[in-house]
């Protein structure tokens, strides 16, 4: 976990909900953060949350690897991120910020986002390297694809796989749909 604010927490849970964790790294650019986020977070979800002294030494030591920031400048190099991880890139939303650079996106065998359009306006990500030449957007598949099955996530374990996320409003609106029929009366 790259970013110790509250959507850091948020991101956690959902990481942890869906994968079966030991450990979590932790690294802020804040270190008066790190070791309150760990506690807080390994109380919560009961696992190992440990902050860590550099961005490196969390995402070499990661197989998930999620950033969180608000960025301006890629947070590792593409030489750290280990054959095989999988990173949720959620919070460069403004086409001025980035916290991958053009040496991730070009290692990732998968570049996914939540909507290919948005990610166009918003993505600051990819929209820093397609200016640059390094990515097509012809490489960018929608997650629903991959959700839906219809297309793969990752063709090899030693994949390095990248999505996109800007959040989508609709997509807020059918997990509170479905909360609200599953829990009303």
């Amino acid at each position: 976990m790259i970013g110790c604010g509250f959507q850091a927490e948020t991101q956690l849970e959902a990481v942890s909900a869906v994968r079966d964790l030991e450990t979590a790294l932790v690294y802020s650019r804040l270190p008066e953060r790190w070791e309150g986020f760990a506690k807080k977070m390994s109380e919560r979800l009961g696992l190992a949350v440990r902050a860590v002294d550099s961005v490196e030494e969390a995402v070499s030591q990661s197989e998930i690897v999620t950033t969180i920031t608000t960025a301006r400048k890629p947070l590792f190099p593409a030489a750290v991120v280990p054959q095989g991880c999988h990173i949720n890139a959620a919070g460069s939303n403004h086409a001025k910020r980035a916290e991958i650079g053009a040496d991730t996106v070009a290692r990732s065998a998968v570049i996914a986002a939540d909507s290919i359009e948005q990610a166009r306006m918003e993505a600051g990500d990819l929209i820093q390297v397609h200016e640059a030449g390094v990515l097509d957007w012809e490489k960018v598949v929608d997650f629903s694809a991959i959700a839906s099955g219809g297309i793969a996530g990752r063709k090899s374990t030693d994949d390095i796989t990248l999505f996109e996320s800007q959040g989508l409003a609709i997509q807020d609106l059918m997990v509170a749909a479905y909360v609200y029929k599953t829990i009303a009366p």
